[in-house]
């Protein structure tokens, strides 16, 4: 099964400077396939407005313009909002564990 996500930039960030589960989930992308490979580069339009901070409607555009099926974020205010439209919103503990269930299958 293929599973396509959003990292919001904080676990990026998160997992090249201190590790932890937001490391552990790049290293999942990472040891799969070359960044590159994994990667979609999305630049829609700004049109969510479901959030009150705009650059976190630009995560949920983004996660929309790439057919995402997850967004894997540390904020809170995003992770409040779980579901976005169909898309599940995540921290990247969780999808850790998503992904161990998937591996199960």
């Amino acid at each position: 099964m293929t599973l396509r996500v959003v990292l919001d930039t904080n676990v990026v960030v998160s997992g090249f400077g201190w590790g932890g589960h937001p490391g552990q989930v790049l290293d999942a992308a990472v040891l799969t396939e070359l960044l590159n490979r994994v990667s979609l580069v999305t630049d829609p339009p700004p049109t969510a407005t479901i959030l009150d901070d705009d650059d976190d409607n630009r995560l949920v555009d983004a996660a929309k313009a790439g057919n995402a099926d997850v967004i894997i974020t540390g904020d809170q205010l995003v992770l409040d909002a779980d579901p976005i439209d169909n898309i599940r919103v995540v921290t990247p503990a969780e999808f850790l564990a998503l992904l161990e269930q998937l591996d199960r299958r």
